[in-house]
């Protein structure tokens, strides 16, 4: 059940799927001309630094809190519960809020939300802020006029360099490692900044993948693969959500999310999974699906071939607690047909 994280996948511009959005540059090439558009960002959290109190006694946080984790850059120490967290992503503020931590500001914005996140419309109170992260790159001057005691992202916003800046004045949380994190592990690495049950949140999830795969017995166990339809090719994402649903991976499924991990249209016959997820990212379904080849493919003759949109293809890209409940009950009724057909 566990889906991680990313920055390009095949789908979409992001990670294991897609974000069909705002294009992606996760390895930005003039990073360095930033660190100094920056300067003023760290001017700005130094102040904010200097007004959370000198003391020792008085950085630990009047009922004593404190905590640690290891993060990609290094350790992540809070002195104080956080009670101003900034989200540099959709993915880690859809974690906080079901910690129960409303994020002061989210790297965001409703229209996006509405196109291509409808699970979380409504779901923050804290200001939707794009210009958090242009071009997807923390902006520590952005960060700072929020005054956080936590910020919290990704290592494709926060690069190392930026890390740097934010880290001196304000606890920086980039994610735990350099490549994708899964988001059950990110969930109990929060929960211990924050105080607050990650590993619950975690277990909660799980149970609800598994009361998802008590209606569909005659699947679990069967295999996936999980693509996107490219000029020429199928490339495959990060699949992993679909153990969701009790399958397994495929042998040739690849979720690595490596760019050269891909399947040729001339060999369209090697997706013969039991269950197959298609993200169209080139408007070519109704192509595909006149391929006689297509036709005899194990998915297509039971069923079972899932067409995501680009909501549900977010939903399973980064994935949360509240995106499982969306991609769920989006995809679980296809799938109790489908295992019906092969029942």
């Amino acid at each position: 059940m566990r889906a991680a994280a990313s920055c390009p996948h095949p789908a979409v511009r992001r990670t294991p799927s897609t974000r069909p959005r705002r294009k992606v540059v996760c390895d930005v090439a003039n990073r360095a001309n930033r660190i100094i558009a920056a300067a003023v960002g760290v001017t700005l959290l130094a102040g904010v630094a200097a007004c959370g109190g000198s003391s020792g006694e008085e950085s630990s946080g009047a009922d004593g809190f404190s905590a640690s984790v290891d993060g990609a850059y290094g350790a992540v120490e809070v002195h104080a519960r956080p009670e101003r967290v900034v989200a540099l992503s959709l993915q880690v503020a859809e974690i906080l809020v079901e910690l129960g931590i409303q994020p002061v500001a989210i790297a965001s914005s409703q229209d996006e939300i509405n196109e291509f996140y409808p699970w979380l419309d409504g779901v923050f109170t804290g200001d939707l802020d794009p210009e958090l992260t242009p071009n997807y790159v923390a902006d520590p001057e952005a960060i700072g006029s929020y005054e956080p005691d936590l910020v919290v992202g990704n290592t494709w916003t926060v690069a190392e360099d930026v890390y740097a800046q934010l880290d001196g004045f304000v606890p920086t949380f980039p994610g735990l490692a350099e490549a994708n994190d899964d988001w059950d592990a990110v969930a109990v690495a929060l929960g211990e900044l924050t105080g607050t049950d990650g590993q619950g949140l975690v277990d909660s999830v799980a149970a609800e993948c598994a009361a998802a795969q008590e209606r569909l017995p005659d699947l679990v166990g069967g295999t996936y693969q999980y693509v996107a339809a490219e000029e020429g090719q199928y490339r495959f994402g990060n699949g992993s959500w679909l153990e969701c649903f009790g399958l397994v991976p495929a042998d040739n499924q690849d979720n690595t999310q490596s760019t050269d991990a891909a399947v040729s249209e001339e060999l369209l016959d090697q997706l013969d999974a039991d269950v197959l997820a298609v993200f169209d990212r080139i408007g070519a379904r109704a192509d595909i699906e006149a391929d006689p080849r297509f036709e005899e493919l194990p998915s297509a003759t039971s069923g079972a071939v899932l067409w995501l949109d680009a909501p549900v293809a977010n939903a399973t890209n980064s994935p949360g607690p509240l995106s499982h409940d969306y991609f769920i009950a989006e995809l679980l009724p296809e799938l109790e047909s489908a295992a019906a057909e092969q029942g």
